[in-house]
């Protein structure tokens, strides 16, 4: 797990590096009260987007293994961005924040700011989609099939697609980012 809290808005190139400015934490040794934590920020958000999203415990976070924690002025996690490595870099897997104005105009920033990186990918829906698209490489559905290794049904525009969502049913996405040089 990495944990950073520094300027959102400084270069975020290291998102891809295992050097500084992290602090590498073992998952192991993450305090129960920031595990429940990041655990309530995740169930708040996606509740709102669909319950039947929700994983079901807390532990099921591990799943993911390199952890973006975004600490406010008070050192408090307020945002959080949970990625897989992939052999082509970094897929985005799950971003919440506590909802504050801090929270939510740094979650755009970072995301802007990752999807421009090579090796940063991620699967997007509304409505984020409608706030990063237009500053994102997006990449064609028909790529889309084969980085996150799912079926999919194309949508019209060559972008868009479909996918099943285990629990959740058909939703439309697009993935956005930039493969690595090796990967594509």
């Amino acid at each position: 797990m990495l944990q950073y809290n520094s300027d959102y808005r400084s270069n975020i190139e290291w998102i891809v590096d295992q050097e500084s400015p992290y602090k590498t934490v073992d998952p192991i040794a993450v305090p129960d009260d920031l595990l429940e934590h990041i655990y309530s920020l995740y169930k708040n958000e996606y509740s709102r987007i669909s319950p039947k999203l929700l994983l079901n415990d807390k532990d099921a976070l591990f799943e993911y293994n390199r952890w973006i924690l975004l600490e406010n002025d008070e050192d408090n996690v307020c945002a959080f961005f949970l990625y897989k490595t992939k052999s082509y870099g970094l897929k985005l897997g799950i971003t919440a924040t506590d909802q504050s104005s801090f929270a939510k105009k740094a979650l755009i920033k970072f995301h802007i700011k990752a999807f421009n990186i090579s090796g940063v990918v991620g699967e997007i829906s509304p409505p984020l989609e409608d706030k990063i698209i237009n500053e994102v490489p997006r990449m064609p559905a028909a790529k889309a099939a084969h980085i996150i290794d799912k079926k999919i049904t194309l949508h019209g525009d060559g972008y868009h697609y479909y996918r099943d969502i285990k629990n959740v049913g058909r939703r439309k996405k697009i993935l956005v980012g930039k493969l690595t040089r090796l990967s594509e």
